[in-house]
């Protein structure tokens, strides 16, 4: 499951795109996400949980997934199963009515591998849940996340809705060495070296995060920005801190790839926040 890719040809898929845009159900959408959970393990694989409202006057709703997706349940509210056709790049859901269902799959397209860097990306349309494989370790957040907490021996991160981008570390594999022998103390008690492993791996993630927010504290002075960046966050600014991308491309006469790119790096660095509206981007300063 490791896909070892160059950084420069890794583009977010159409489903990266489409599927992490949807909103919340209103009168005239079909369906919107209510609640997401994510769970990666070792070898890269994410499955996800996706609570999704839908509205009682469609029979059917098409939601974008991948093409690898695999280990396809959907379920209404009720716990039955839910029929649904797989289509080439979509989800077309039965729902009859329902108004509440729950779609879950497995995927590998979420995640990459550069060296011993295992990177997620996603793009939230609601607050989600992230749990990380067992005994990893964050090394890298693009933004401070609202909690971290540990199940078990897995980090779990409580994201805001928006982009993200988490790298972590595996731990390095046994050298097949046997394992050192303890003997029992005066007092029967073994030594308990194994109960720290959770206290470092969390240590070294508040010291990351604390890096993470005086890095984007430094940053205020807008050093490390281009003049056009400069253009693009005055505009915003002057049109009260939110406009759609394609207002900055009518203003700039910039290309929509060109743009998207810039904007998208914009965003990685905390300058601007991305949210779906509709069928546009909606582009707002931090």
């Amino acid at each position: 499951m490791c896909r070892h890719i160059s950084w420069k040809t890794w583009v977010p898929s159409a489903f990266t795109i489409i599927i992490f845009s949807l909103c919340y159900v209103s009168a005239g959408d079909s369906y919107g996400a209510v609640r997401f959970e994510v769970t990666v393990y070792g070898d890269g694989l994410a499955h996800l949980r996706i609570r999704l409202q839908t509205n009682s006057l469609t029979s059917s709703v098409a939601v974008p997934i991948p093409k690898d997706s695999g280990n396809i349940i959907v379920t209404d509210g009720a716990g039955r199963l839910v029929q649904y056709e797989q289509l080439e790049d979509n989800l077309l859901i039965y729902t009859l009515g329902e108004e509440m269902i729950l779609l879950e799959y497995d995927t590998s397209s979420l995640t990459l591998k550069e060296g011993p860097v295992w990177t997620l990306r996603l793009d939230l349309p609601v607050q989600g849940i992230v749990q990380l494989p067992e005994n990893s370790t964050v090394i890298y957040l693009s933004s401070l996340p609202n909690s971290i907490e540990a199940r078990g021996s897995s980090p779990v991160l409580n994201l805001a809705q928006g982009s993200w981008e988490v790298s972590y570390v595996m731990p390095l594999p046994a050298t097949g060495k046997a394992p050192s022998t303890f003997t029992p103390s005066s007092t029967g008690e073994f030594p308990r070296i194994l109960d720290i492993a959770p206290i470092v791996s969390f240590g070294v993630l508040a010291i990351v995060l604390a890096a993470l927010y005086m890095r984007r504290v430094r940053r205020s002075g807008g050093g490390d920005l281009s003049p056009l960046d400069h253009r693009i966050l005055e505009f915003i600014r002057s049109r009260g801190g939110k406009v759609f991308e394609s207002e900055i491309r009518d203003e700039l006469g910039l290309p929509k790839t060109s743009l998207w790119r810039r904007v998208r790096r914009l965003e990685r660095m905390g300058y601007l926040r991305l949210r779906r509206v509709g069928i546009q981007n909606e582009v707002a300063v931090t």
